[in-house]
């Protein structure tokens, strides 16, 4: 089991080096964090954090910031932004993910707060998806909150391809080779991965609209006492 793939890493490393980059944090991110973290004397770990721009909002609202990357590119980028924005590198923590790492590397009951955008889906199965929510729960302290979402049945990342069971999708990719991933048919059975986690929100994002096509389902977890 793996908490990130290798491939994914290798086709963001080529994103970022062509200039992949977003200047503005999730809207929805944004506004569940406002409602659902403390902020005082707290710290959040942004795991997968890609262009960084949640992560430096976080910053800005006064968190203690950790970022979790397997990307080296996207690395280099996030520190371009905190060196440019003239942001104090020392408050904020990036940290680099090795291949062959099986456990987020912090100790256990370490965070208060963890955000996880746009990652689950790209684990590619459900044996993964679950070691990642599992060490979500080990590093959170008692009381902890997880503010976490996958793509829905909906989204244009999963419109070109079939169910091969409640939670597993096929599709094939540009050179025919044919890809399994981890995604949810309902929040119901999105809500089954999170058996140790106390569900204070259960909610999904849907729009359409010129070319852009979205479904996510989100969660607002905190780790049982």
């Amino acid at each position: 089991m793996a908490i990130y793939l290798r491939k994914n890493v290798i086709k963001y490393d080529e994103l970022y080096q062509k200039g992949h980059d977003h200047e503005y944090p999730n809207l929805d991110l944004v506004r569940l964090a406002a409602a659902y973290f403390k902020v005082k004397n707290t710290k959040v770990l942004d795991y997968g954090f890609g262009t960084g721009e949640n992560l430096i909002h976080l910053f800005k609202k006064g968190y203690k910031v950790y970022g979790a990357e397997a990307s080296i590119e996207a690395i280099r980028l996030v520190k371009r932004k905190i060196k440019k924005r003239n942001l104090p590198n020392k408050k904020i923590s990036l940290i680099k993910l090795n291949e062959d790492d099986d456990k987020i590397p912090f100790e256990d009951n370490f965070f208060d707060n963890i955000i996880c955008t746009s990652v689950l889906s790209l684990l590619r199965s459900k044996e993964n998806v679950i070691q990642l929510i599992n060490e979500f729960h080990r590093v959170l302290k008692i009381e902890g909150k997880l503010i976490i979402d996958i793509n829905g049945p909906d989204s244009a990342f999963k419109i070109k391809g079939k169910f091969i069971s409640e939670d597993m999708y096929q599709s094939q990719i540009k050179n025919g080779e044919n890809i399994s991933t981890y995604c949810p048919k309902s929040l119901k059975v999105f809500s089954k991965l999170f058996g140790k986690f106390h569900l204070d929100e259960l909610g999904e994002v849907k729009f359409k609209y010129f070319r852009f096509l979205e479904h996510e389902y989100i969660a607002c977890l905190r780790k049982k006492a």
